[in-house]
């Protein structure tokens, strides 16, 4: 009898809500959610609650998984959002006992593998997409090779290439923190050690609980809902990365309106970071003129982004006043944490960027903080007595969809300021989540078109 694959199988759970489907979907997956959670956490009663939460998400999100999502890699990264909440909720509650729980619960490894156990799923973490999953697929579920190109659709000389290159970036980064192993070594030491059965009994309680026939405990539960939060978090990033497309991770552009904009600035950037920093605190402080003193453009495509994007900053800023206009201005700061168009580009390592000036043309590389091996680089010019960040370069990313997006995150967001006026939410905790909701649909829905 032909195997179902995860996909019809999600499919089947998403159409019907089958039982025997699900079940199906924990069997096969459940020891590779159990031992990721056990090598993030170390404490054997917590794995069991990541795992448990890990298919609870799954059941609610099956709807909305895309018929190409790798299932493996999907709930390894899942487990790893859990794991971290639960990792930082113990954290808060005894962190001698966590310490202690370390120490008791780690099964004994060989040396080499204890070298590499704190560091793998910070690596895998690292990895692309494509390279992850053949990884995932072949070491920490044992599939053979023409397996592992079946689920991710390629040939076996294709699977067998992203295999071997998942190895190679494994090994260089375990070499950055010092362990020194083989990409030989390292598959054996994968293929010997990866693999944990997840407790008896598990699989039953997991589809238990998803079917409706039983609770949740509350620390289960609790992980279930900081996940989760988790997930909305990468999406407000997804709608940020529309932005970055402009600001910052791939450059910005100066906005041209009507009039003369050769004259200066009031205030200029001095230096090429200076001007990184400007930009930093007009987008999270939600401040139009800093933001256009800092970015340049001459091409349409540019000019075209940054409009968008100041329209967006400017609704930001609409939002920021009535919420302090209707609550407390002290409430205002909660806007400072939600930023539509702010993308992480290396702002909170600044201190470390390195600058190459030639002329009126600069780069400054930032390094990770938690790989310094790897760096940001963002072009900046010289014009009209200051330093700015340039786009003009990277106007490839300036896709219509995109400029669609920016401006319905704009119109939700100015929705969201006039409902605050309307009095519609009791407290400024409430509308900010509100906001935030809207903008994700709003994004979500102009670029699924």
């Amino acid at each position: 009898m032909h195997e179902k694959s995860d996909a019809d199988l999600l499919r089947e759970y998403a159409a019907t809500g089958s039982e025997e489907a699900f079940e199906c979907i924990v069997r096969r997956h459940i020891n590779l959610v159990y031992a990721t959670a056990l090598r993030i956490s170390r404490d054997r009663d917590t794995a069991d609650d990541v795992t448990q939460a890990v298919f609870v998400i799954l059941s609610r999100k099956a709807r909305s998984l895309s018929s190409k999502t790798v299932l493996p890699g999907w709930l390894y990264r899942t487990t790893g959002f859990a794991a971290a909440d639960a990792l930082k909720s113990r954290h808060r509650r005894a962190r001698r006992d966590l310490e202690a729980a370390m120490i008791d619960t780690v099964p004994e490894r060989d040396a080499t593998w204890d070298d590499v156990l704190p560091f793998l799923d910070a690596a895998m973490a690292a990895l692309a997409t494509n390279d992850r999953n053949a990884i995932l697929l072949r070491f920490f579920q044992d599939k053979s090779l023409k397996d592992v190109g079946v689920a991710l659709g390629v040939s076996d000389d294709a699977a067998q290439k992203r295999i071997t290159r998942g190895l190679e970036k494994l090994r260089q980064f375990l070499s950055r923190q010092r362990v020194a192993v083989t990409t030989g070594s390292l598959t054996g030491l994968l293929s010997a050690h990866v693999i944990e059965a997840a407790p008896a009994g598990s699989a039953h309680a997991i589809c238990a609980i998803a079917a409706g026939g039983s609770s949740v405990s509350v620390s289960t539960a609790a992980i279930v809902k900081g996940t989760l939060n988790m997930f909305m978090t990468i999406q407000l990033k997804s709608v940020a990365l529309m932005a970055c497309t402009i600001i910052i991770a791939i450059g910005t552009a100066t906005l041209v309106t009507r009039g003369d904009n050769s004259a200066p600035p009031a205030s200029v950037a001095t230096t090429p970071v200076q001007a990184l920093e400007t930009l930093a605190r007009a987008v999270s402080s939600h401040d139009p003129m800093a933001f256009r003193s800092v970015v340049h453009a001459e091409t349409a495509a540019g000019i075209a982004l940054v409009s968008t994007t100041e329209t967006v900053v400017r609704a930001q800023a609409r939002f920021r006043k009535a919420l302090g206009e209707k609550f407390t201005p002290e409430r205002a700061v909660l806007m400072d944490s939600v930023n539509f168009t702010a993308f992480q580009f290396g702002q909170n390592n600044l201190i470390s960027a390195k600058t190459t000036i030639e002329g009126e043309r600069a780069t400054v590389r930032i390094p990770s903080r938690s790989d310094p091996a790897r760096t940001r680089s963002h072009q900046m010019i010289y014009k009209n007595g200051g330093w700015r960040l340039d786009v003009d370069a990277k106007t490839e990313h300036a896709t219509e969809r995109n400029i669609t997006a920016f401006k319905e995150v704009a119109a939700a967001i100015d929705r969201s300021a006039e409902e605050v006026q309307a009095s519609k939410y009791s407290t400024a905790e409430q509308a900010v989540e509100a906001l935030k909701s809207a903008a994700v649909v709003a994004a979500s829905s102009a670029l699924s078109k």
